[in-house]
């Protein structure tokens, strides 16, 4: 079995995006990400929001990826 950590997002507190693979078997599980638009009244930190988009743009690779699909 592998285990890839796609992203995270506040060390996996509110968002966990995780790939796991077994010999006949592909799961994505949580296949997003939380920013948490605004907290304590401020919004997310602008580097925040970029590493967010990395991490979106990944998952959306592997889900386009031949790799996932059986």
């Amino acid at each position: 079995m592998k285990i890839k950590i796609l992203g995270a997002e506040s060390l996996g507190v509110r968002s966990l995006c995780v790939f796991v693979t077994t010999d006949n078997k592909k799961i994505l599980i949580d296949p997003g990400i939380a920013l948490g638009y605004k907290r304590f009244g401020l919004l997310p930190h602008p580097f925040q929001v970029a590493i967010g988009y990395n991490i979106r743009e990944n998952i959306i690779s592997i889900l386009k990826s031949e790799t996932f699909k059986l």
